[in-house]
């Protein structure tokens, strides 16, 4: 196995119980470039995509009122009973 440096990361995810704080903080507080977000009434699921130099942060929470409801994806599991935290 070759022990190559990472060159490049496209992105992270980081779990969040509370959208707004998160937006606060990733864009107000740490200057992230909001790129778009929304929500998957489905899985129950809302999701922003904050830009910064180089890579971007992918921030996934289960605010949306479908509990009961399977989630999908790379959050996984049921959507209320998913810890904040990193993701991938």
């Amino acid at each position: 196995m070759s022990k190559r440096p990472i060159s490049k990361v496209d992105h992270v995810g980081i779990a969040v119980p509370d959208m707004g704080e998160a937006a606060r903080l990733f864009h107000d507080a740490l200057g992230g470039q909001f790129l778009d977000g929304g929500d998957n009434d489905g899985t129950g699921i809302r999701l922003e995509h904050f830009a910064f130099p180089g890579f971007k942060v992918e921030v996934p929470t289960a605010d949306l009122d479908v509990a009961d409801e399977p989630c999908v994806g790379d959050v996984g599991g049921r959507a209320h009973q998913q810890a904040a935290g990193l993701r991938h």
